[in-house]
């Protein structure tokens, strides 16, 4: 999850803030900095069901209202230059008919700078960061300076953790269809944020566009995704879905930021979400 703000009283945990006043200080002074953040397309769970909706509602929210904060401040500069949300999605082929499902992204991992790795079970929510809720664990992972080598940050050398570096790598080539690490040596620079990192999750997301038309990207309203499911998902002829479908390179897509967007994705009077305190979704 990524359920955040930066002055609420709930969601009460302020990594929003935190990454906005970084970003705010990278733009200021004209620093090359980039925030990745990779979720679910949406969380687990019944797309109808009151506690799947509700905390689509917070996620989708909590991303939009970062990216509005940051626009409001800086209208001239792209945001995308320096904070990119992405999902995970694949295809198949069932009955001789394309399908496609997200990757499910169940990680709570964090790489900083090809240095130091926190791997653990905390979300970024409340219910994990509260310390009074979720009980959680998380192990950062640093390598003594003896053990770092030679490593490239915007084309500027710089000491590196190996370990970091190459859990990354392998994160990177299985999320972009790489056979090698050649164009993503260097993680923050234009050729690899922008050029491939960027260029990639846009292209796999116009494909999926194309032969799923409106699944998740298009869908606003529950209706619009329940049309796309009651077609059969493909809606192209056959032999542009292959042609399609053979361009996709990886797994990594743009995240769905406005999906769901115009529904109301509160529990429905009475529910039982509807009588349960809001911290048990955030």
């Amino acid at each position: 999850y990524f359920i955040t703000s930066r002055k609420k009283h709930l969601p009460s945990n302020r990594l929003a803030e935190v990454l906005y006043q970084r970003i705010k200080k990278a733009i200021v002074n004209r620093e090359t900095f980039r925030v990745i953040i990779v979720l679910p397309v949406y969380p687990a769970g019944d797309l109808k069901a009151s506690s799947t909706r509700y905390v689509i509602h917070h996620v989708s929210k909590s991303c939009r209202n970062l990216i509005r904060d940051l626009k409001a401040k800086f209208p001239k500069v792209s945001i995308h230059r320096y904070l990119s949300f992405n999902s995970m999605r694949n295809f198949g082929f069932l009955g001789g008919k394309p399908v496609t499902e997200q990757i499910y992204i169940h990680a709570k991992l964090m790489i900083v700078d090809d240095r130091s790795v926190l791997i653990g079970s905390a979300n970024i929510n409340d219910r994990s960061f509260a310390g009074s809720h979720d009980s959680e664990i998380c192990v950062v992972y640093e390598q003594d300076q003896s053990a770092l080598v030679d490593g490239l940050m915007n084309g500027v050398s710089t000491k590196i953790s190996p370990f970091a570096r190459d859990l990354r790598f392998q994160l990177w080539r299985v999320s972009l269809g790489l056979v090698d690490n050649s164009l993503i040596v260097d993680p923050i620079s234009n050729s690899t944020y922008n050029k491939v990192w960027r260029a990639t999750a846009a292209s796999n997301t116009s494909l999926y566009n194309t032969v799923f038309k409106g699944l998740p990207f298009g869908a606003r309203k529950m209706k619009h995704l329940q049309n796309v499911l009651d077609r059969g998902y493909a809606s192209t002829e056959a032999d542009d879905v292959k042609s399609n479908l053979d361009q996709v390179r990886g797994y990594l897509i743009q995240f769905p930021i406005m999906f769901l967007v115009d529904d109301n994705l509160h529990p429905a009077l009475f529910s039982p979400e509807f009588f349960l305190s809001k911290n048990i979704f955030v």
